[in-house]
């Protein structure tokens, strides 16, 4: 489809992603045995989580820049989250969805970064 996103032209894409089969795949290329060890534990979680994704993306037609991000993931809860997300409780096995939308702007503009005081630990 195409979306304008303030002012701008765009294209949109989306994709589904599939966690657990991503992770899968990582797995197969995975050779520090102890990152193969972590990924082969967290398998059998995702497996539980039944976890879906999608992604979309809004790119300028003309600049091909990215002005916006979209991400939608669902998932049923591992085990039961207390105050994960403010005062809210998921039950185990709970099925929740967040959704997260990032607009870029600004490009090429200059940019302070002024470095923090005090003590750092």
């Amino acid at each position: 489809d195409n979306e304008a996103i303030d002012g701008v032209d765009c294209r949109r894409y989306r994709a589904d992603v599939d966690p657990l089969e991503q992770l899968l795949q990582a797995l197969e290329r995975e050779s520090d045995p102890d990152m193969k060890k972590m990924r082969e534990l967290t398998v059998d979680l995702w497996r539980d989580m039944e976890a879906t994704q999608e992604w979309e993306v809004w790119i300028g037609r003309k600049d091909y820049l990215v002005r916006q991000v979209r991400f939608v993931m669902s998932q049923k809860a591992p085990e039961q989250l207390d105050n994960a997300f403010g005062n809210i409780t998921i039950p185990k096995g709970a099925r929740y969805t967040i959704t997260s939308t990032m607009k870029l702007s600004g490009f090429n503009e200059p940019v302070e970064i002024n470095v923090p005081t005090g003590p750092f630990k």
